[in-house]
């Protein structure tokens, strides 16, 4: 009902009418009329258009709508009573516009109408002079349970008005902000999840800033320009805890330039919070990863994911060095679901690592007790490792760059196990080269359900396959 008291004349809409979904997606419109939208409407969506304005009563005739996406737009202004009848609305996405939310007189007014708000994403395109978000309309959003937003200020704040968000579980920010403090996070308490994205200002996060997130399950960090070795100390608050799911994408301080003697280096000390949190999914992707010691994931310091992992990611980092490390992690009891792609790359090498690392000369030491052997008399040349009635991996590598018949042992007296648990393996691209020639034989594991080693350069492939349903998802193809 409009503000005169009449419903719209339903007129030609060049939207899709879809019982209660009345959809304007992707039509490149530039004005919005309350007439093309029927009052028993419960989801909208005007979702990339070319909207600059959002005009008073636009939507006062939708009683019933619950589900308003007027994303990817490029409103750049929202009238004082553009909201007046949405007293039911529960999700308003407003990402990917031009609007700064700095007049907070004004945004306690346009929102006033909305009380039943339970999801917000006012994430903008835009670059706005001010902090980006005044956030006292907040205080009158007291159902909001995920709140999506921006924040340009020095110092990341979430201030006071959030106290009265007693119901807010998940929080995504983005934006210019530089230091995370030990102030930062006081007032959401709450919160389940925290998700920190597109934050490539930020130089600074302090060592108890996350302490107060007592009741946190899941933690996202997403582009941040921040060495992966200083994000992982700072998860000391997490130790002890449990957490369904952590992930660690594009964690770098410069993704365009590779130092793995600075950056990517990852021993004991560095994971040393991290192997203590009860995680069930973890995921380490794009972080510039390039040497991970034996000692940093060895099996004595992974007795708290023993008892927790169940997904594990860690793809598309250049590791040049300790290929053991990681495979170790493949006997943690619980793990079910697996992903190692694009990890391995034998086309790029660097400088040996610092010797003066302690970690570096005892890694060495492990991997000549596990693995290494490069005199092809004394390695036959069908080396056979059984797991636990499960499966069997990569037995061994010929390394095409070079005139000696390398071949790589891995397990321990000639054996390698992998959990009984797992179901889902992915080592598509395992290994990053076209030069990589390696046969592999794969035993049994009636409890794996997709295996796919597509594109990482085996140059062989020979199955003992004993469960029918494994043969359906094998996927094979040698790198050209």
């Amino acid at each position: 009902m409009l503000v005169s008291g009449h419903y719209p004349k339903l007129d030609f809409t060049p939207c899709a009418i879809v019982n209660v979904t009345v959809d304007c997606s992707c039509l490149s419109l530039t004005n919005i009329q309350p007439s093309w939208f029927p009052s028993y409407t419960e989801v909208l969506l005007f979702n990339n258009n070319k909207l600059k304005v959002l005009p008073n009563y636009t939507f006062s005739h939708l009683q019933h709508l619950k589900i308003l996406d007027l994303s990817n737009n490029d409103i750049q202004e929202i009238e004082i009573d553009a909201f007046h009848g949405l007293g039911k609305l529960e999700n308003l996405q407003l990402y990917q516009n031009k609007y700064c939310f700095y007049d907070s007189v004004k945004l306690d007014r346009i929102f006033q109408p909305t009380p039943s708000l339970t999801k917000l994403n006012i994430i903008q395109n835009t670059d706005c002079l001010v902090d980006n978000v005044t956030n006292s309309f907040l205080t009158k959003l007291t159902k909001l349970r995920r709140l999506e937003i921006s924040y340009n200020s020095e110092h990341l704040y979430l201030g006071p008005e959030f106290t009265r968000l007693r119901d807010l579980k998940y929080l995504k920010i983005v934006g210019d902000s530089q230091i995370i403090d030990n102030l930062t996070f006081v007032y959401v308490g709450n919160l389940t999840g925290l998700e920190l994205c597109h934050m490539n200002s930020l130089n600074s996060i302090s060592s108890d800033a996350f302490q107060p997130l007592i009741n946190l399950k899941v933690l996202k960090m997403i582009d941040i320009s921040l060495n992966l070795s200083y994000v992982l100390l700072r998860l000391e608050s997490f130790q002890g805890r449990n957490m369904s799911e952590m992930t660690l994408d594009t964690i770098s301080i410069d993704v365009h330039e590779e130092r793995p003697k600075e950056n990517g280096y990852l021993t004991r000390h560095n994971t040393q919070y991290l192997r203590n949190i009860c995680v069930s999914s973890l995921t380490l992707q794009n972080c510039l990863i390039n040497y991970i010691t034996v000692e940093a994931v060895g099996v004595a310091q992974l007795e708290t994911w023993n008892n927790c992992l169940v997904n594990l990611v860690i793809s598309d980092n250049p590791l040049t060095g300790n290929r053991f490390a990681l495979l170790k992690l493949l006997n943690l009891k619980q793990l079910k679901s697996v992903t190692m792609t694009d990890v391995f790359r034998y086309c790029v090498e660097y400088a040996p690592f610092p010797v003066h690392f302690e970690e570096y000369r005892l890694d060495s030491q492990s991997n000549w007790l596990i693995a290494m052997t490069i005199d092809n008399k004394e390695t036959p040349d069908h080396v056979v490792f059984n797991g636990l009635d499960t499966s069997t991996h990569v037995t061994w590598t010929k390394n095409n760059t070079t005139s000696i018949d390398q071949r790589i042992q891995i397990g321990d007296s000639g054996n390698f196990y992998i959990s009984e648990n797992l179901r889902y393996i992915n080592a598509r691209r395992l290994f990053i080269s076209a030069l990589v020639n390696v046969h592999f034989i794969f035993y049994g594991a009636p409890n794996v359900e997709y295996l796919d080693i597509s594109d990482s350069g085996f140059h062989d492939f020979t199955g003992l396959l004993r469960d029918s349903h494994l043969s359906k998802h094998i996927f094979y193809r040698a790198m050209t």
